[in-house]
């Protein structure tokens, strides 16, 4: 899916940004899985490190979209 930029009406790739879910979700998996090897409880800890990965990775995605609106409509009002 490609973007239209507003103010140069050129096309760009998708941001950055919405791969932050998927980063969370891998980084938290790999978390879960080395706790879970220390703990000795591989399957609790699997789960509970992709669920705080993809938490923490949707959360990154919204602030980073509402710091670029912000940051646009700052720039709309000059």
């Amino acid at each position: 899916m490609q973007v239209k930029n507003k103010k140069q009406n050129k096309t760009e790739p998708p941001e950055s940004n919405s791969n932050n879910v998927g980063l969370g979700l891998v980084f938290g998996s790999a978390v879960g899985v080395i706790v879970g090897s220390i703990t000795g409880n591989i399957g609790l800890w699997i789960a509970i490190g992709t669920a705080l990965g993809i938490c923490f990775g949707a959360a990154l995605s919204s602030s980073a979209k509402t710091l670029e609106d912000d940051l646009d409509n700052k720039l709309e009002e000059k």
